[in-house]
């Protein structure tokens, strides 16, 4: 985590440098908070409620409560990004699973 609760004395947003590998491919999923990811290198299929966005360098993808959310990488290298929780407990949530 590069800004979570401890750091930042609150609970407002908290900001994480992800790396996720070839081939990850989560299950759909939904967040109890507004999850941002900006991709740094690689590229993320970021699905919501079933369409797929892709997302290279430079791109933003973003889920909200009660949205539903599938990431996957492909074969051709890692993808990293940051990622972004407002209200920040979520991303809390998110690191325990990581």
């Amino acid at each position: 985590m590069l800004l979570d609760k401890q750091r930042l004395g609150s609970s407002e947003i908290s900001i994480a440098e992800m790396t996720l590998s070839p081939g990850l491919s989560t299950s759909e999923h939904t967040h109890g908070a507004l999850e941002i990811f900006y991709v740094l290198s690689g590229e993320l299929e970021h699905v919501v409620n079933g369409k797929s966005y892709i997302l290279k360098p430079g791109m933003v993808g973003f889920v909200k409560p009660p949205d539903k959310v599938q990431h996957k990488v492909g074969l051709g290298g890692p993808m990293k990004a940051l990622a972004i929780w407002v209200p920040g407990d979520e991303g809390a949530r998110v690191a325990e699973r990581w």
